[in-house]
This record gives structure tokens, sequence and C-alpha cells, in this order.
């Protein structure tokens, strides 16, 4: 014990780099392991997504089907909207699907939505009033099973409130 309490003596410089080059280390270590963890966190699997009639997945083919639609029905005095938010099972990709009024204001988006599962069921980030909500947009954002941004598809579609 004695032969180390020297040593620390004799090169206390060195003690004093090597102690910071261990907690800089440390430091990287942790903040490393934290934005791992925190990354999955910024776009969860949406738990309202259901799985569809199932269908074997073809990943030699690696083109994105992205289902369009032209109108989306509302009912005013209802909390809960229904939809048609659907990820093919062909796909190999995630959704998050985004949608805009023509003003571009959001009312809705999903979390990610796996191939073959659907969102039917919603609830907007807006009552809307009666009419009709002409030229709103739709957007699939498309992510890679590990989380890489993939592309984006964007349509209009007409939003009728009765």
């Amino acid at each position: 014990m004695d032969k180390i309490r020297s040593f620390f003596k004799k090169h206390k410089k060195l003690t004093i780099f090597f102690s910071f080059a261990l907690m800089l280390l440390l430091g990287y270590m942790l903040g490393s392991m934290n934005r791992k963890i925190h990354n999955n966190d910024k776009n969860p699997i949406d738990e309202n997504a259901v799985s569809i009639s199932p269908s074997p997945v073809n990943l030699k083919d690696q083109k994105i089907k992205i289902p369009a639609v032209e109108k989306i029905y509302f009912d005013s005095e209802k909390d809960v909207q229904v939809v048609s938010f659907v990820n093919p099972p062909e796909n190999f990709c995630n959704f998050i699907v985004t949608l805009k009024l023509p003003n571009k204001e959001v009312i809705y988006q999903s979390a990610q939505i796996p191939p073959n599962k659907a969102i039917y069921n919603i609830t907007l980030d807006k009552c809307l009033e009666k009419g009709e909500y002409k030229n709103s947009i739709i957007t699939y954002h498309c992510y890679a099973p590990d989380g890489t941004k993939l592309n984006s598809a964007e349509f209009l579609v007409d939003i009728v409130v009765s």
C-alpha cells in the first residue's frame, strides 16, 4: 500500500491526467448509452395499430407501397374518428401518418405503424367544424426497421366533416 501511495505522490500530474481521461471515457460511454435509449423513444410503435389479413412479406421487392385515398369522412359529434391508415404487409418499413389541414396545421400524427398493421380509429388534435376541407394533406413518412428515415409521400385529400 505504501508503494502505491508513494507512486501517486511522485507522479501527481500523471495521476491527474489519467483520472481526467477516465472521467471523460465514462462520460462518453454513459452519454452514448443514453442517446441509444432515447433515439428509440422518438418514434415509438403506435399501440393502436392492429393486424390486418396475413400475407407473406417478400423482401426481394424493396418498393414501398403507400395507400392513397381521395376523401376522409369525419363526424363532427364524435371524439374518435374512423380512418384507414394501412401499412401493407408487402412493405419492409414502418409508417408515420400525418394529417394536415389546407393551411398546413397538423390535426393528427400517428406513432410508427409496422407492416401488416393499420390504424382504424384516431382522435384529432383539433375539433373540426362541419364542412369540406379541400386539399388537406396526408403524409406517409417511411422508416427502416433500424429507425433510419427513408422517403415520404404526400397526397392531397378532401376531409368531409358532417
